[in-house]
């Protein structure tokens, strides 16, 4: 279990269920001055999340996290029917993290509309696709992008309601998820939603494994062969410590660490740190990001250069 934070939360944990009650909640607690933090996740809570709520209960008053598995933002042959859930331990590990309201709306409750057609993306009348910057320098289409069309409008829909609904003054994201940050980070620029983002580091497990709910597809074998994303993370981290600045160089090493273990590779990339676009020379800040298959698990993980 996650060891308790030093800041509490001075009411009981409460839980709201539709976005008409968390919407009035937060404005009652913007009238009286409070500050909202907010840890938007899918639920299946692990340690790399309550590092996020902890950080978070240190620099607000009121503190929220919502717990809901986002259909749009996954593809048709992807695992939202069996994306993990753990309910009653959720509601666990948010106590022992000092959380004062979970909101864990339903698809109808975030998607709504009169006739309620199927599938779901066509109750969206309203989608956030406006993240596309001109030539090569589109968020949208580096990394991911490439792999899951659809998963960052999705995401960004997503997040632009959850915004609208709780009404934060700072939401807490973790570096793991790489891309999303800058997405959302992008999207609250161009839209000047007045929410602070801070992006938290990623969290990893005794031996390196970056910390996510999707592990718990892997059997004892394959966790041992995901253990390769972390090594090629080490393999670039020691290269770039001596000395070495080809990015070439240092994107071959690591592709050789992530092939010696995965059934398939989406990518091993060192990109600039903000566009995500492919480096070519050395500069700094940069990002080597990974993604790849351990059966039938996608898994990611990534490491800042400064």
């Amino acid at each position: 279990m996650p060891m308790p934070c030093t800041k509490k939360s001075l009411h009981p944990m409460q839980i709201i269920t539709t976005p008409n009650d968390i919407q009035s909640w937060a404005i009652a607690a913007r009238n009286q001055n409070q500050r909202i933090g907010f840890v938007p996740t899918m639920g299946y809570l692990h340690e790399g999340h309550c590092s996020l709520l902890k950080t978070a209960r240190q620099h607000c008053d009121q503190l929220v996290l919502s717990i809901f598995v986002n259909p749009t933002q996954f593809g048709p042959n992807e695992d939202f029917d069996r994306y993990p859930k753990n309910w009653e331990g959720d509601l666990d590990r948010a106590k022992t993290c000092g959380v004062d309201i979970v909101f864990h709306p339903d698809a109808e409750g975030m998607y709504p509309t009169s006739d309620k057609p199927n599938p779901i993306e066509d109750r969206v009348h309203t989608w956030i696709n406006a993240l596309h910057t001109n030539g090569s320098h589109d968020l949208l289409h580096q990394l991911c992008g490439q792999f899951r069309p659809g998963h960052f409008q999705g995401v960004a829909t997503v997040v632009a309601k959850l915004f609208d609904m709780v009404q934060p003054h700072t939401a807490y994201f973790g570096e793991k998820d790489y891309q999303q940050l800058q997405v959302i980070h992008r999207m609250v620029d161009d839209l000047h939603v007045p929410v602070e983002i801070k992006g938290c580091p990623i969290v990893r497990e005794a031996d390196g494994l970056a910390m996510s709910s999707r592990n718990t597809y892997l059997s004892i074998t394959d966790r041992k062969r995901a253990l390769c994303l972390y090594q090629a993370i080490q393999t670039a981290q020691r290269l770039i410590t001596n000395g070495c600045t080809n990015p070439l160089r240092i994107t071959q090493a690591a592709m050789e660490c992530v092939q010696s273990a995965t059934d398939r590779i989406d990518y091993v990339t060192l990109c600039d740190a903000k566009t995500l676009t492919p480096l070519h020379t050395w500069q700094a800040p940069s990002v080597l990001a990974i993604a790849a298959w351990i059966g039938t698990t996608r898994l990611i993980d990534n490491v800042i250069f400064p």
